[in-house]
């Protein structure tokens, strides 16, 4: 990367992240908040795309997940 640090997260980002996810998973965690399950390598809950499609998104593209290779 060499000074590059623009495929990073800035610091700031980083933190506002956490400050929206924290309140989430502690609400999971004391079980006031149930996560959608879905299949691994999929886009997400059905329910992910629902909400979506109420906001007025479209998807123009397709999506398939391909495992890393270690």
């Amino acid at each position: 990367i060499r000074g590059d640090q623009q495929p990073l997260v800035h610091k700031d980002e980083l933190k506002v992240a956490w400050e929206i996810f924290t309140p989430l998973l502690h609400k999971i965690d004391k079980g006031e908040l149930k996560p959608l399950p879905y299949k691994p390598g999929s886009r997400g809950p059905a329910e992910a795309d629902e909400l979506l499609a109420k906001a007025g998104y479209m998807q123009t593209h397709g999506y398939i997940w391909i495992p890393p290779t270690l």
